[in-house]
């Protein structure tokens, strides 16, 4: 599975819009709709961007299943104190 898709099937499951993921990358939700329909490339800095906001390691995305990181992400975010952004 390519990194665009698996970041695809997380975000949707964790209920995020790609205008929410988009935004927190700095992208327009047009801009990262294109990467995701594979109209524009993906940069690694983004990807570094999108695990460092959900607190996984590159290692973890690219070892584990999609239900695995979406686990460990909700529980991971649960454990955020109140306010903090990363």
């Amino acid at each position: 599975m390519e990194t665009k898709e698996k970041i695809c099937l997380i975000r949707k499951s964790l209920g995020w819009s790609q205008e929410v993921l988009g935004s927190t990358i700095n992208l327009s939700q047009s801009q990262y709709g294109r990467i995701e329909n594979s109209r524009s490339k993906f940069c690694i800095s983004k990807f570094e961007e999108i695990c460092k906001i959900w607190d996984i390691t590159q290692a973890e995305f690219h070892s584990m299943s999609v239900d695995g990181l979406c686990d460990t992400i909700k529980e991971r975010q649960k454990k955020k104190p109140p306010g903090s952004s990363t």
